[in-house]
């Protein structure tokens, strides 16, 4: 009788841990293919013969960007900027 009972313990808290969740990273859903829209900007889209000393746009949502060389601004200004960014807004 004693035996039974160590052996169904055994039993019973075998099955409970091996019922337990496993931990796994999570799948992170569908891949994102629409691009961020553009909400507000400081420079009138189509503008031309212009020369801001600084530009300024929102999107709908956040972007992450490693360096400045990600962004591609045509023309190319004379001299190189730099980007500065607070989460939806980019300068």
């Amino acid at each position: 009788m004693r035996y039974f009972r160590i052996v169904f313990t055994l039993f019973v808290l075998i099955l409970v841990l091996s019922a337990c969740a496993k931990v796994v990273a999570p799948e992170g859903g569908d891949q994102d293919t629409t691009p961020p829209k553009i909400l507000k900007q400081s420079i009138a889209n189509g503008s031309t013969n212009i020369t801001p000393k600084r530009i300024e746009f929102e999107t709908d949502e956040n972007i992450q960007i490693g360096n400045s060389s990600e962004i591609i601004v045509t023309p190319r200004p004379p001299k190189p900027g730099h980007l500065r960014r607070a989460a939806k807004n980019f300068k």
